[in-house]
């Protein structure tokens, strides 16, 4: 088993290069600035949407690096170079990239010793090392041989806590600021741990930021106030009169001690901190610039200038010591992105959710920005609208331009606003305005569409508010007249919430070859024939399809729509379905329902060749042939996807090339799919390796997947031992024309497996692959 394993190890992983070109491309916002490392005249920011090349001779931006480039992961919480000028970049998503001078790009994981779910925080060179705080402890990686991994401390080695957030070097000591306290490495001998007694509160152990004053003293930036630390002392002071601020970050700068703060956009500050002979004193530094309020940043550039992050706009630079500027990066309006719209004059539309974070983040770091985001066909370059330029407010759910070019964004939940912009892309002449009831039944607007035929829809979800119940449902404008025609219950498909019965909530609405009206809602889906009078609902016939009682995955039905055959697709909380309703939309009697897969889908769209584009929550985009039934995922495993939670899918095609927009959770991703090619197959090489990899059952995973097997053969899965796990007999376990296999993360007794990475071997008639993954429970 020993040899096994060893001639496992050494084989690479299976792939397939196929004759179909794929071109990735990302649109972010990367102004929301985490970290600012200074290389001679370049500063390379690490934000929320990627890293930015800026050159301070020029005041430009150099280019802004994506996952198509290199990056593990586009949200960047740290960076920095070593010795033999590699730069290391540290992502949410637990990993290290490193970029060599050469343009070469190398990811870091769970595979080279970094502890898995570890959240980068911070990084620094000591030496010829590189050092990085996570959420789990302290990795630590020669970078002369990185192929060695990581080594790692926690608290069995010292650490006051595992959650570190700052690593400095003093005078030949390692300090370590965590959120429990700050831990000293004495010349990488003896431990000193200040835990949350040495401060005067509690919360002044949370560290964020260590520096060494101009008289040796250790500074600590904490969640709550400014401590010292002097020379040759063991107490540390409150000082600066920041006793209830959460301060973010330090620096020293000009005899002086940098900081800020936040408590909300409205008390957020940058503070300077000095010593006037006496006691130490505080000022408010007032820099007018145009972010939210809150530095996670400093740095001193090689011209001797402060710069500060500028959350949500960039950074900004100190100059003759008095004078803030600022400068950001091209982009999107924000990286939450939730709907795409091309619009009838061809420039394209994005709404843009606000984002709060991961719940492991503090507060103060999660908030980012939504608002509406176009490209302008006319400048060439995205405008972007927030509450500055007429929006009530900054998160929208979705949004459509209507036929005649006013755009439509919802405002859940005080509906939704209308943008006539004039016809041109000048703001100044924009005219804004609220839908809301009466126009409308329900202020909750979660849909906004517009359909092939030209006519713009609302749907709207029931709410219980105190100034009276909004009766939820979907509604079509005249554009004739301005006024909306509402189907509600007992039109379509209804359930009951906090006793009140036959509520309705509308999520998704498709218009079908045929002309019929499909909706998915809270409760299943509906179908609305019109019968040629849009606007008159009297003579209408509509079917409805109780997820509860017919066969559907759940009651949250988010998504439907119609292939050329006929053929209804329904996504959901609980997967995807196929109803073929057998030409008789009004006559269930002969309905046949079934269910695909079982993974929650978002939204549903299908390309030319009939293809199902499955947008889902975790597990990225599923591609399903309804012909073949194979499946292809689309993950940020194997794919420079930003992000596993993708909103929506948007597919256009001009005869040559498919578009594909994906809306995700960090990001927007353009793929471009050539279609000269013969086979109909993603043209990058991609891994054949399970997914979801890493699996985490904790997650909400339930299976991981195994695709492109044949029917024949053995899989077989090993631990690091070398020790068989699982095996399974593939023509046992498949269906004769599937070409996926679930594992449920269990051994050969049917006991849950443990923790950590494993191999797996599948031997078939078309040859032997190995590879490797990893388990998180």
């Amino acid at each position: 088993m020993r040899t096994l394993l060893s001639i496992l190890l050494c084989v690479a992983s299976f792939n397939i290069a196929h004759a179909e070109t794929w071109q990735w491309e990302t649109y972010t916002n990367p102004n929301y600035v985490n970290h600012i490392c200074v290389e001679n005249d370049t500063l390379w920011w690490s934000t929320t949407g990627g890293v930015v090349q800026f050159n301070t001779q020029m005041d430009t931006v150099v280019r802004i690096y994506h996952r198509e480039d290199g990056l593990s992961g586009n949200y960047v919480t740290c960076s920095v170079i070593d010795p033999y000028g590699n730069h290391w970049f540290g992502t949410r998503d637990h990993y290290m990239t490193r970029l060599t001078p050469q343009g070469e790009w190398t990811v870091y994981d769970e595979f080279d010793g970094i502890r898995t779910n570890a959240q980068i925080n911070c990084a620094t060179i000591i030496g010829d090392t590189l050092w990085i705080g996570t959420s789990q402890g302290v990795g630590v990686l020669d970078v002369r041989r990185p192929q060695n991994g990581f080594l790692w401390l926690d608290t069995n080695d010292g650490l006051v806590n595992n959650n570190v957030q700052v690593i400095q070097k003093f005078k030949g000591d390692l300090w370590f600021g965590t959120r429990g306290g700050i831990s000293i490495w004495h010349h990488f001998q003896e431990w000193t741990n200040y835990t949350p007694e040495y401060f005067a509160r509690a919360d002044g152990a949370d560290c964020r930021g260590l520096v060494q004053d101009w008289e040796g003293g250790v500074v600590s930036a904490s969640k709550r106030g400014l401590y010292r630390l002097a020379p040759q002392e063991e107490e540390w002071d409150l000082i600066g009169n920041l006793n209830n601020r959460q301060l973010l970050t330090i620096a020293v700068y000009d005899s002086s001690i940098w900081t800020s703060s936040y408590v909300s956009s409205s008390s957020a500050h940058l503070y300077r901190v000095y010593f006037d002979g006496s006691r130490w004193q505080s000022e408010t530094v007032e820099t007018g610039l145009n972010g939210l309020g809150r530095s996670l940043a400093f740095a001193v550039d090689s011209q001797n200038r402060l710069w500060t992050s500028d959350w949500g706009a960039g950074v900004a630079v100190l100059e003759n010591g008095n004078t803030w500027r600022d400068f950001s990066a091209p982009g999107i309006v924000g990286n939450h992105v939730r709907k795409v719209d091309r619009a009838p004059n061809g420039d394209l539309w994005l709404a843009v959710e606000s984002d709060y974070g991961a719940n492991s983040e503090p507060i103060e770091y999660k908030q980012q920005e939504g608002g509406a985001a176009r490209f302008s066909i006319e400048l060439n370059q995205w405008v972007n609208y927030t509450r500055a330029d007429g929006l009530l407010m900054n998160t929208v759910k979705s949004m459509c331009v209507t036929q005649d070019g006013r755009a439509w964004f919802s405002q859940w939940p005080y509906g939704f606003m209308e943008l006539d912009d004039q016809g041109t892309v000048d703001k100044e002449d924009d005219t804004w305005s609220q839908v809301r009831r009466p126009t409308i039944h329900s202020e909750v607007v979660y849909r906004l569409f517009r359909d092939p035929a030209g006519f713009s829809w609302v749907g709207t979800l029931f709410w219980e508010s105190n100034n009276g119940i909004h009766q939820g449902g979907v509604e079509v404008e005249n554009p004739e007249t301005g006024e909306f025609t509402f189907w509600g219950h007992p039109q379509v498909i209804s359930f009951d919430k906090n006793n009140i019965r036959d509520n309705v909530e509308i999520y998704d609405i498709h218009l079908a070859d045929d002309g019929l009206y499909w909706l998915a809602g809270f409760g299943g889906i509906s179908v609305i024939d019109t019968r040629g009078t849009l606007f008159d609902p009297t003579d209408d016939r509509t079917e409805r399809w109780d997820a509860e009682n017919e066969g559907l995955l759940a009651l949250e039905t988010y998504c439907v729509t119609t292939d050329a055959q006929g053929i209804v697709w329904i996504g959901g909380l609980g997967g995807l379905n196929r109803l073929d309703v057998n030409g008789t939309p009004f006559d269930k009697s002969d309905d046949n329902i079934q269910v695909i897969f079982e993974l929650p889908v978002e939204e549903l769209t299908i390309d030319p060749e009939g293809n199902l584009w499955c947008a889902t929550r975790n597990y990225g985009v599923i591609r399903y042939n309804p012909a073949t039934g194979e499946q292809l995922t689309i993950d940020s495993d194997r794919y420079p996807l930003s992000s596993d939670v993708v909103n929506s899918v948007s597919i256009e095609e001009n005869g040559t090339e498919r578009i594909v927009w994906f809306s995700t959770g960090l990001g927007l991703n353009k793929l471009t799919i050539d279609l000269t090619g013969s086979d109909p197959n993603p043209g990058d090489e991609v891994s054949e390796g399970p997914y979801p990899n890493p699996f985490q059952p904790s997650a909400g995973h339930t299976h991981l997947t195994f695709e492109n097997l044949t029917n024949e053969g053995t899989l077989q899965i090993f631990d690091l031992s070398g020790d068989l796990v699982h095996e399974v007999n593939l023509e046992a376990e498949m269906a004769p024309s599937s070409t996926l296999w679930q594992w449920d993360g269990t051994n050969t007794r049917g006991a849950d497996v443990a923790s950590g990475v494993y191999i797996y071997r599948v031997d078939s008639p078309s040859g032997i692959r190995t590879g490797k993954f990893a388990i998180i429970r």
